[in-house]
């Protein structure tokens, strides 16, 4: 197959919370890790196959199976199988695009990988192409209660009916935390709503998570997926916002949550934590509701941490989970990329749109660095031009450096194909 059989690869790949440079796209004979794989003015063999699966619609069914469930993506030209976890499905069709699949998958339990292989590939797993035969949890509300319980909560989500219990899990050991509930308030097959059990064991700082257990059968429904952020719960506190969430030179910043009380305390990555009070002029103050703190400056970035930080707050012996709500960068933050592909030969001029880029020096895709000067960032530090460089084929992770603050994080948004 020419390079150009490949047709349009599509940019825009998803992780469980983010991605890593070293994204595994099941390349043919290059191993899985693609930032590894890649060198200055070469590209991978034309026979290359880079299969991604970019949407699943629906992505669940029952434990029985049969259901029909659409596959798009790309490079998924003249499929030899499509497993759900381990158990093959029947395909219905694929179009010759390779973009659009119909398959029935067969019996099966509890949270898989949909994986779809042809002749010289197969996708590698990423929150696209997660399957639930089982409970699907979309969202828990509120996804914050009381350190003792007692609260009411509603999960809504897909495969729900009839659970035979709902459990709060340690995040580490996956242990109880709390008496699993049994009964609840209404249940459909879309929602649980429940009260929530008083914990009976110490709980792990950052949060719970929430397993459903879904009705016996042949084969059983099983649980939801437990790496999902969407299976998260808090006792105690939680954060939800953090505003700004990019500042390289200090100044104020709020955040939002719940449960912040006079006593609590605020740490930035692994800096050291900051009191909080309820009295006006003090470094970090609450609000009498307990949903925000108003922090006078940005805390000094810790040694030894990277661009991005998890901002966590402690309540008594509780501590809030870290979840994507409560990132904050010290330095630069890139917002998307424009294109989001190119030829491996280089020289596609991208503009890298964001925050805080005026102190930027380098730009890296996959493991190729570019050289980034005054020339290519615009006055207000929002936008860096420059010219791909040659890169093996693939789609990999866009990093930008600045020396004072560090190397910005890979995330879905900051990817860029070369084809």
């Amino acid at each position: 197959m020419t390079s150009k059989g490949l047709g349009s690869l599509r940019t825009r790949l998803l992780l469980s919370m983010s991605l890593v440079s070293g994204l595994s796209l099941g390349l043919a004979g290059q191993g899985s890790a693609l930032a590894g794989s890649s060198s200055a003015g070469s590209a991978s063999p034309a026979e290359t196959v880079f299969v991604v699966i970019d949407k699943m619609s629906p992505n669940f069914g029952p434990s029985a199976g049969g259901n029909t469930v659409t596959i798009r993506g790309r490079g998924l030209i003249t499929p030899s199988s499509v497993t759900f976890g381990s158990t093959p499905a029947h395909i219905v069709f694929a179009n010759r695009a390779g973009t659009l699949l119909r398959v029935k998958p067969g019996t099966g339990t509890g949270s898989v990988d949909v994986q779809v292989k042809v002749e010289n590939g197969a996708t590698s797993p990423t929150a696209l192409s997660a399957y639930a035969f089982g409970p699907l949890i979309k969202k828990i509300s509120p996804a914050v209660g009381p350190a003792g319980g007692g609260n009411t909560i509603t999960i809504t989500g897909q495969n729900l009916a009839n659970p035979q219990k709902v459990e709060f899990l340690d995040p580490v050991t996956l242990t109880p935390v709390a008496p699993a509930a049994t009964s609840f308030i209404k249940n459909t097959k879309t929602s649980i709503k429940l009260s929530v059990p008083a914990p009976t064991a110490e709980l792990t700082p950052g949060g719970v998570i929430v397993r459903v257990t879904g009705p016996d059968g042949s084969p059983p429904a099983g649980t939801n997926d437990l790496t999902s952020e969407s299976a998260v719960y808090a006792y105690g506190v939680r954060v939800t916002k953090v505003s700004p969430n990019v500042s390289r030179n200090g100044g104020k910043v709020v955040i939002s949550g719940s449960g912040f009380t006079s006593g609590s305390t605020v740490r930035f990555g692994s800096g050291t934590p900051v009191l909080v009070s309820s009295t006006k002029g003090s470094p970090a103050v609450v609000n009498p509701k307990g949903t925000t703190i108003t922090l006078a400056s940005v805390p000094t970035q810790a040694a030894g941490d990277s661009d991005q930080v998890d901002v966590i707050v402690t309540s008594g012996s509780v501590s809030s989970p870290a979840v994507s709500s409560d990132k904050f960068s010290y330095g630069a933050a890139i917002t998307g990329l424009s294109p989001t592909s190119g030829p491996p030969a280089g020289g596609t001029r991208v503009v890298i749109h964001g925050k805080n880029l005026q102190h930027v020096t380098s730009a890296t895709f996959g493991t190729t660095p570019v050289t980034v000067s005054a020339s290519n960032i615009n006055r207000s530090g929002t936008a860096i031009t420059l010219n791909t460089p040659a890169h093996a084929n693939g789609i990999v992770g866009v990093t930008v450096t600045d020396p004072a603050t560090g190397t910005t994080p890979v995330s879905s948004k900051d990817t860029f194909a070369f084809y």
